[in-house]
């Protein structure tokens, strides 16, 4: 009973302590925001960048496209991110569905979008690379029907039956000739994979958009499974000497990114732990000069009855409140932060992650915000001990 009590007069009179230091206290804390926000945000980003390759880049060994950058090749065909290298020939696929060392091959025509949407040409292979299902109507049979993303679909508000024109490019406006229009029969269930953000069709929908032109009848990208590891190996030699053709490892080509990727995410761990270092510092010496020219105070509360732990307890109550305020201000900025870059993102590229989304490791940052104040507030507590203690004999 005593302890709650002392807890009912130890909050307001920290929270007034503070208050009446409002400076000391505002410089404190949103140094510690500041860089929990920084750490917090660069975990969360990284942690979706992560999930996405691992989610996307499952079940495909090799993806093989016109000549150019492998990375180019990758980010285009897995991710939806980057522009095609090129087409390659409808002989080239069928060639490579017979091969011996090939378990699969998933067929990709890009190069278009409906309303800022991409547009994939592909078979339903796809979807189930991705374990994707219908939410609402069915999955295309026809020329010129669209399966959405669920995604996309609730951004444009786009419903089953509703007829939809397609344009030249990745994100132009340019309506193609003879204004074929697509009938939007299906709509997938989330997946949390680039299809929650793409529109689909069969590739006889793409051709018959560009016929006439060089890029009938061609494919922008193959996705390939392989039968065992020795064709996963062998397979990119014999595909690399083909004039037009190259074979790119998702795997490799994600792993080089990923070490690029890292530098980035720990430029802003040292950041945000540079910050912290600040924050530490400001509290350690700030603070600790408040406290010391509040000796007297502290007396005075000894002498109405507070005992010498119950006042020392209070000023370590102070310290830990300012981490606590700075921490969790430092979660809900390093938030709202990956909250503004996911709606970037949503309009953008039509990637579609979940928002507010909390990990465990974030208990550990928040913590880690807190305990800056603890040797602050033991050490002030330490000093002021003596001076309570010895140097005013007060026992």
């Amino acid at each position: 009973m005593a302890f709650f009590s002392f807890v009912l007069l130890a909050v307001p009179l920290s929270l007034k302590n503070l208050w009446h230091n409002l400076r000391t206290t505002l410089l404190s804390v949103c140094l510690v925001a500041f860089g929990i926000a920084v750490l917090v945000f660069s975990y969360l980003v990284f942690n979706h960048i992560e999930q996405a390759v691992l989610r996307n880049g499952k079940g495909i060994t090799l993806v093989v496209g016109a000549k150019g950058s492998p990375l180019q090749l990758v980010l285009s065909a897995v991710f939806q991110l980057d522009e095609p290298t090129g087409n390659i020939s409808e002989r080239a696929f069928k060639t490579l569905s017979k091969h011996p060392y090939i378990k699969q091959v998933i067929p990709l025509l890009y190069g278009d979008n409906i309303e800022g949407a991409r547009l994939i040409g592909t078979n339903t292979a796809y979807f189930l690379l991705y374990s994707a299902e219908i939410e609402q109507g069915r999955i295309f049979q026809e020329s010129m029907e669209l399966v959405v993303g669920a995604g996309v679909a609730a951004k444009m508000g786009w419903r089953l039956g509703q007829e939809l024109v397609s344009a030249h490019g990745l994100a132009g406006d340019e309506a193609h000739e003879g204004h074929h229009s697509f009938r939007l029969v299906g709509i997938l269930k989330p997946t949390g994979t680039v299809l929650d953000g793409l529109a689909f069709t069969p590739p006889e929908s793409i051709w018959d958009l560009h016929h006439g032109k060089d890029s009938s009848n061609a494919y922008t990208a193959l996705l390939i499974k392989t039968k065992t590891p020795l064709g996963a190996l062998n397979l990119p030699k014999i595909v690399n000497k083909q004039a037009d053709l190259q074979a790119a490892s998702p795997a490799q080509e994600l792993t080089e990114l990923s070490r690029a990727l890292g530098l980035g995410q720990e430029l802003l761990e040292k950041l945000g732990a540079a910050i912290l270092f600040l924050a530490f510092l400001g509290i350690f010496f700030g603070l600790y000069g408040v406290q010391m020219n509040r000796l007297h105070e502290w007396q005075t509360l000894r002498q109405l009855g507070m005992s010498l732990w119950q006042t020392l307890m209070l000023i370590i109550l102070e310290f830990i409140g300012l981490g606590l305020f700075g921490s969790t201000l430092g979660l809900l900025i390093g938030h709202l932060a990956e909250y503004w870059l996911l709606i970037f993102l949503e309009e953008t590229y039509f990637f579609f992650w979940p928002k507010w989304t909390f990990y465990s490791f974030e208990a550990y940052i928040w913590l880690l915000g807190i305990s800056l104040c603890l040797p602050a507030a033991l050490y002030s507590a330490t000093i002021l001990y003596y001076r309570m203690v010895y140097d005013k004999g007060v026992h």
